[in-house]
């Protein structure tokens, strides 16, 4: 009994060892590797619902990647969706796929600035430059980010990036808190999204209140291929 013991706390050991023997380079391209496999509308492998849960309302949708249109609106607020909401949410989707340059997972990862935070209690945590779309280039300076990995099998279980200073995305808008949470999870040894979540408070020209807190789930993963 003892002899299974101590093997199989080694054989735990040893891959976490191995973690801490990485360079920033090697945990970068595991970082870039993860949020590849989490790119579900990318690759499309699997099939899943997703709530998306805001201020003012509550929507149920459904990726069907093998049917057309791909997207199906099941529920508003609780209730089936009419059919002017219906095809307002298929308009919308239409619009985010046929973007020239959507946003990947990956695009939220400068390149060259994974460096390896800390390890402890079998995680890993990473800081990253952040790019948040237009935010990147003028704003850099006001938002970190940084990742969570399981130190034995070095998959993605968070990411998170948030705002250490104020800061204006666009003349007389002051943003004085954002904060963007990505969880994730393994369905058939593949990483996914679990979880989405996005705050922020500011203001418009000193006086009209931003005010956004809105939260995504995603479960009934189904694999298609």
């Amino acid at each position: 009994m003892h002899v299974t013991v101590k093997q199989w706390g080694i054989g735990l050991l040893l891959p976490c060892l191995a973690c801490l023997s990485l360079a920033s380079p090697e945990w970068e391209d595991r970082l870039l590797t993860q949020l590849d496999e989490a790119a579900t509308l990318e690759h499309q492998r699997f099939s899943f619902q997703q709530l998306t849960q805001g201020s003012e309302s509550r929507k149920l949708a459904q990726f069907q990647p093998q049917q057309n249109p791909q997207w199906q609106l099941l529920e508003v607020d609780g209730n089936p969706p009419s059919s002017e909401q219906n095809t307002k949410f298929l308009k919308q989707r239409g619009r985010d796929q046929e973007q020239d340059d959507p946003v990947r997972f990956r695009d939220l990862v400068a390149v060259d600035s994974v460096t390896l935070a800390k390890q402890e209690n079998g995680k890993v945590w990473l800081n990253f430059v952040p790019r948040v779309g237009e935010l990147a280039d003028d704003n850099a300076e006001a938002l970190k980010g940084y990742a969570i990995m399981s130190a034995l099998d070095q998959r993605l279980l968070e990411l998170h990036i948030e705002n250490i200073d104020t800061f204006s995305p666009a003349f007389s808008i002051k943003i004085s808190k954002m904060t963007m949470m990505f969880r994730f999870i393994s369905v058939d040894n593949q990483t996914v999204p679990a979880e989405y979540g996005f705050s922020m408070l500011g203001k418009i020209g000193g006086i009209k209140k931003i005010e956004v807190d809105s939260t995504t789930a995603y479960s009934n993963y189904q694999r298609i291929d």
